[in-house]
């Protein structure tokens, strides 16, 4: 379906998309880093400071529940030097794999989350000023991550003054949550999901793909819902805050 859009809502958000690169305009031959276990990906990341961009090699990363997950803490840019789009920086396992809480924008390229059990990522909004900040996330893909516990969010979480947050390029599949929010679940004041697929997502509650609480805004363009199941069928919930906008999206 395709509907009017509240274009002031598309203008800041095409203004964000500069912020995307495609994945092979990251020179494959930069020198990026390799990583060992989720441990050094850990320390390499919260020794960063503002205005770091890490470029890291392509891995896959096993994360145990033991192993407290990785926190951003200042704003910074994390890229994958990948050398095709199926190529990713993976991370598996148990437990929230990232958290994301700073008052500076951050950036999030060409990841991939899968199996976790708590909220894959979480935008925390806990520091002080955080809700000035902007976090994009790019050419990320969230694989069969399951919130069992009875809170919501199962692949990403975005709390309460987490900022202005962009979804682009980004695939979310087989996610699970008991509540709402199988994919995403946001408290966030502003969400803008573009050119994304969800895809078989399942919650109990309501929004299986995409659950926007009250008072958040949200703006969705070309992005696409296949087969996701929830109560009373619904693929997006949300309740509009001061604008909302959507175009071009799919739904089968």
């Amino acid at each position: 379906m395709t509907l009017l859009v509240n274009a002031s809502a598309l203008l800041s958000v095409y203004a964000q998309q500069d912020l995307c690169p495609p994945y092979d305009e990251i020179d494959p031959l930069v020198d990026c880093l390799a990583v060992n276990s989720y441990g050094e990906l850990s320390e390499i990341i919260q020794n960063a400071v503002s205005g770091d961009e890490i470029i890291l090699c392509p891995f896959f990363l096993r994360k145990v529940s033991s192993i407290p997950p990785i926190r951003v803490k200042t704003g910074v840019r994390i890229l994958c030097a990948r050398t095709s789009s199926d190529e990713f920086c993976t991370i598996t396992g148990f437990g929230s794999h990232l958290i994301i809480d700073t008052a500076e924008d951050t950036l999030l390229q060409g990841f991939s989350f899968r199996e976790s059990n708590d909220h894959a990522v979480l935008v925390a909004g806990e520091e002080k000023n955080s809700e000035l900040a902007t976090h994009t996330f790019c050419q990320l893909s969230f694989l069969e991550n399951v919130r069992t516990k009875n809170t919501r969010g199962g692949a990403m979480m975005l709390e309460k003054s987490a900022g202005i947050i962009n979804i682009f390029e980004c695939f979310f599949q087989e996610n699970f949550s008991s509540t709402y929010g199988a994919a995403i679940y946001s408290r966030a004041d502003q969400l803008n999901v573009m050119f994304s697929m969800f895809v078989k997502n399942r919650s109990t509650g309501y929004g299986p793909a995409l659950y926007t609480a009250a008072g958040g805004n949200l703006m969705i363009k070309s992005t696409s819902f296949l087969g996701n199941k929830g109560r009373e069928g619904h693929d997006i919930v949300f309740n509009p805050g001061k604008s909302w906008a959507m175009t071009q999206v799919n739904t089968l």
